[in-house]
C-alpha cells in the first residue's frame, strides 16, 4: 500500500501498554477543557501536525497527555477517550491510514483525483454508519480528528456530522486532497432555514476540475446521514447521483467562486419527504471553538435533536438505509418502505447486520435502557398520530 506521510505518531510520549493500564481509572472521570489553534484563514485547508505532550490536569480523568491531532483541531471540552482510542496509542498514521481504508472496503488508496475521491466516498458512506448511539447512551465520543480516526481505523462507530466528516477530512488530506471547512446549518423546519446555529460541518475539495464543474471544487460530505453517496459538484443547479436529484442554489450573501477553494456560501435542498430539508453553507464561525461549543450542545443539552432516540443511517448504491428509533426505513429515488421494529430481537438486528453498527462497547444494562426508552416513546409517537 502506497503509504501517506502524517508527520509524528498520533500521540507522543506514551505507549499502548502505558494507557491500557490506565483505561481502567480513566472510564470514571470528565472530560476537560483543551484547545489548539487553527490556521487563521478558515479557507486555506492547511493540515496542522500539532504534538501539544504537555499534562493536562482533568477534575475525574485524572492526567494524560494531551491529544496530536492528525489534522485540523482539537475541540475544548472534547478529550475523552474511548477503549478503541486507547487501542490505537502508539499505532502509526500510515497504518492507522490502512485501518481505515481497509474498514471501507479499500486494499490501497485510489489516485488524486476525481475517481478517487468518488470512490471513497461512496467507500465511507457505504461502510461507516452515521450514528448517534453513544450521546443516547450519554457518553458521547469526540469530535476531534484524531479520535474520529482512530475509532474509524479500528472498527468503532465514527458517530455524526462533526465525527464523521472529522475523519473524512483527515483520510483526504493525508492522500494529497485539498480540503477546506464551512460552516454548516442544517434545517427540518422552514421557520430554521434563516437560522445561524452551527450544526454541521462541511467540506470542499478543490483541485479537480471536470467538463461540467470546471472551477473544480466538490462538496464532500459523510455526516448527513441521509444525503449524496458521491461528492456533488459546487455548481448552481441540480444534480443527480444515482437517480436522487440534488439541488445548490445560491447562498445568503456575496458568492466568491473564484477564490482558490470555491464559493463561501451556498444552499442545499434535499430531496422531498428526507430527514432533512436543507442545509445553509455560509463563512460563519466555525473555528475549534465553535465547533467545540456546538458538539457539546448537540450531544449534551437536553434540546438537542441528537438526544430524543436512536438514529442510525448508511447509504449503499442509491439505497438509504436507516432506523429512526422504532421505524426502519429502506428509501429509494422510486419511494419508501418502512416497518415498525416490534421486538427487542428485530430492532438490534436491524442496527447491527443492516445498518453495519458497531456494538461491542454496548452492555446489557444499556440495551435494555436502550430499549426502553425506544419502547416509550414510540408510544408517545403513534399517540400523537405520528407527527
Amino acid at each position: 500500500m502506497r503509504r501517506a506521510r502524517l508527520g509524528p505518531r498520533l500521540r507522543a510520549g506514551s505507549t499502548q501498554s502505558q494507557h491500557r493500564e490506565q483505561r481502567g481509572q480513566a472510564r470514571e472521570n470528565e472530560s476537560a477543557h483543551l484547545s489548539s489553534p487553527l490556521s487563521n484563514d478558515p479557507w486555506s485547508g492547511d493540515c496542522l501536525h500539532l504534538n501539544t505532550g504537555a499534562e493536562v490536569a482533568q477534575p475525574r480523568y485524572g492526567v494524560r497527555p494531551g491529544p496530536t491531532p492528525l489534522c485540523g483541531y482539537v475541540a475544548a471540552a472534547d478529550v475523552r477517550r474511548s477503549a478503541e482510542e486507547d487501542d490505537m496509542d502508539g499505532t502509526a498514521p500510515e497504518e492507522l491510514l490502512e485501518r481505515y481504508l481497509a474498514r471501507i472496503g479499500l486494499d490501497a488508496p485510489p489516485a488524486v483525483g476525481l475517481a478517487g475521491l468518488q470512490e471513497l466516498h461512496r467507500a465511507h458512506v457505504a461502510r461507516i454508519p452515521y450514528d448517534n448511539l453513544s450521546t443516547m447512551l450519554d457518553r458521547p465520543d469526540p469530535a476531534d480528528p484524531a479520535s474520529a480516526v482512530a475509532r474509524a481505523a479500528s472498527g468503532a462507530r465514527v458517530g455524526y456530522c462533526f465525527q464523521q466528516n472529522a475523519a473524512l477530512e483527515t483520510l483526504l488530506t493525508a492522500l494529497g486532497f485539498a480540503v477546506s471547512r464551512r460552516h454548516g446549518h442544517v434545517w427540518t423546519r422552514p421557520e430554521d432555514e434563516l437560522g445561524t446555529r452551527l450544526n454541521h460541518l462541511v467540506l470542499v475539495v478543490s483541485g479537480l476540475p471536470s467538463t461540467g464543474n470546471p472551477g473544480g471544487h466538490w462538496w464532500v460530505d459523510a455526516g448527513l446521514g441521509e444525503g449524496f453517496a458521491e461528492p456533488l459538484p459546487l455548481v448552481r443547479g441540480e444534480h443527480e447521483v444515482d437517480g436522487w436529484t440534488f439541488r445548490i442554489g445560491a447562498g445568503f450573501g456575496a458568492q466568491a467562486a473564484g477564490r482558490p477553494t470555491g464559493p463561501a456560501a451556498w444552499t442545499y435542498h434535499h430531496f422531498p419527504d428526507g430527514g432533512l430539508r436543507g442545509v445553509v453553507v455560509t463563512s460563519r464561525d466555525h473555528s475549534a471553538d465553535a465547533v467545540a461549543e456546538s458538539h457539546r450542545w448537540l450531544t449534551t443539552a437536553d434540546e438537542s435533536p441528537f438526544r430524543r432516540f436512536v438514529v442510525v443511517q448508511r447509504i449503499e448504491r442509491g439505497v438509504q438505509r436507516a432506523v429512526r428509533n422504532l421505524v426502519q426505513q429502506v428509501t429509494t429515488p422510486t419511494g419508501r418502505e418502512a416497518r415498525d421494529l416490534t421486538s427487542y430481537d428485530d430492532w438490534r438486528g436491524a442496527l447491527v447486520d443492516d445498518l453495519l453498527l458497531p456494538v461491542a462497547d454496548v452492555t446489557s444494562e444499556e440495551w435494555s435502557g436502550l430499549w426502553e426508552h425506544a419502547l416509550a416513546s414510540h408510544r408517545a409517537w403513534d399517540e400523537a398520530g405520528r407527527p
